[in-house]
């Protein structure tokens, strides 16, 4: 599974989505520049020493993300985007362990044009997860945790220790 952030803004959400990749086997995959420093130490006290764990993918825009995800033989049928516009709730979307999940950043969420994109493309790959009428969204990471979780879920939880041994 993938997890791709679009730009982040907040350093202790990345880092707390470091943490998670390394706790899930998840890949990371940050696309355009963040609004803080990789070295940020809000960041690495969020992802504590899970940072180097993982491997940490960067794509200079939208454009070379897909070309490097084409590479690799996946393409857009393997997205899933989340969106407070999205019309279709998490937990109705099938995902594989090959699933990739892209979340925009903290205040702006998905580009309009990538929304835009989707929407004309396949607007069944634009999900959301409910929240009450007095909330926009939930914070990056826990929404990054609720959708891989659902992914993981409906995959056995893969390679993860369901009990201790």
């Amino acid at each position: 599974m993938q997890i791709v952030l679009i730009e982040p803004k907040i350093p202790q959400n990345t880092g707390n989505i470091i943490r998670l990749c390394a706790c899930t086997g998840a890949s990371l995959t940050i696309v355009g520049e963040p609004a803080f420093s990789m070295d940020d130490a809000h960041m690495r006290r969020a992802g504590l020493d899970y940072y180097r764990e993982i491997s940490i993918e960067r794509q200079t825009d939208w454009s070379s993300f897909l070309d490097s995800i084409a590479a690799k033989g996946k393409g857009w049928q393997d997205l899933a985007f989340l969106s407070r516009f999205g019309r279709r709730t998490y937990t109705d979307y099938s995902y594989s362990m090959d699933s990739i999940l892209v979340f925009g950043n903290e205040p702006d969420g998905l580009p309009p044009e990538l929304r835009e994109e989707i929407l004309q493309r396949s607007p069944e790959q634009l999900l959301r997860i409910p929240v009450s009428r007095r909330c926009r969204s939930l914070n990056l990471a826990n929404a990054v945790t609720l959708l891989v979780y659902e992914a993981l879920r409906q995959n056995n939880f893969s390679d993860l220790l369901l009990e201790l041994d």
